[in-house]
């Protein structure tokens, strides 16, 4: 079952203080699945520190927020164009500018 990111709406302007007011996609299982080891250390390490959070404010919120992060991220790799597009940001940039290459050529400088 595949749900658009949009149908959730992870974070919330009141307090969460009950774990029956977490509403996760299905789909939140498969982050494990998909991180290596040093990102599924990673994980673990910003959901424990949210959970310390999380029990010192009274509020799930944190921990929230890291699912979210985690999950969001999960979905953008699944996209069909993901590689491609991955390989064309990380092509290296041109001839670096100075703010005064950027004034000049904009027409700017004085």
């Amino acid at each position: 079952m595949t749900v658009a990111v949009a149908d959730y709406h992870f974070i919330r302007d009141e307090p969460v203080v009950s774990p029956g007011q977490l509403d996760f996609p299905p789909e939140i299982v498969e982050v494990l699945d998909n991180l290596t080891g040093e990102g599924r250390r990673a994980y673990i390490r910003q959901l424990s520190e949210a959970f310390v959070v999380a029990q010192h404010e009274a509020d799930f919120r944190p921990v929230i927020a890291v699912v979210e992060a985690y999950y969001r991220t999960l979905l953008v790799r699944r996209h069909s164009r993901y590689d491609q597009l991955r390989k064309r940001v990380s092509k290296p940039p041109g001839k670096l500018m100075t703010v005064a290459d950027v004034r000049r050529r904009l027409g700017l400088s004085k």
